[in-house]
């Protein structure tokens, strides 16, 4: 499934999510316009979110259920064009369950280098969430590997939400397109 595929399913549920029960069917219809395969992504999106609301939360669920809510750019905080710390944010690069990705760049007296910086979205900022999040960057700090992007420093925004800082890497291919333009089996992932 290619990433714009899964931006149109995301835009879809989030719009009939926000409908009257009423309305959803016909909304649906409409957004889909006869693509069934369409259809049955977002249906299932649905169905969790369905499952998910109905109180059997637990330790992943919750994640889960808020990210689905999240708008798909993190659109009540717009950082493109302001300061993390000394990195000016450029354009969006990926959002996905907990966070948002950013292209950014270092260009003082001190350095000058291209940058991803990694945020918790808005929304996501839940005790367990921000737990997550820390012990990411911990894990991240230990790590090097040429395969692996280092981390190269860490922050907050001004009204609190952590970040962290990595090198940049160009190119990259998400690695669900990888699998699906592979064919990888569930036991395939896992290698």
């Amino acid at each position: 499934m290619t990433t714009e595929r899964r931006q149109k399913i995301e835009e879809i549920f989030q719009t009939v999510a926000g409908c009257s029960p009423d309305e959803r069917t016909a909304t649906l219809t409409d957004l889909c316009a006869g693509d069934d395969e369409l259809r049955r992504e977002v249906e299932t999106l649905m169905a969790q979110d369905d499952y998910a609301t109905r109180g059997d939360d637990t330790f992943v669920d919750a994640p889960v259920r808020a990210a689905a809510r999240a708008p798909a750019a993190d659109a009540d905080r717009n950082l493109i064009g302001t300061f993390l710390g000394p990195y000016c944010v450029l354009k969006l690069i990926g959002s996905g369950g907990m966070g948002a990705v950013y292209e950014a760049a270092r260009d003082d007296e001190v350095f000058k280098r291209q940058v991803a910086i990694k945020v918790v979205k808005r929304g996501m900022d839940t005790n367990d969430v921000l737990k997550r999040f820390g012990h990411e960057r911990r894990i991240l700090a230990g790590l090097e590997h040429p395969n692996i992007a280092r981390l190269i420093d860490g922050g907050a925004t001004g009204d609190g939400l952590p970040y962290f800082v990595m090198e940049y890497v160009e190119g990259g291919e998400p690695i669900t397109d990888y699998c699906a333009r592979n064919r990888l089996s569930i036991p395939d992932h896992r290698r």
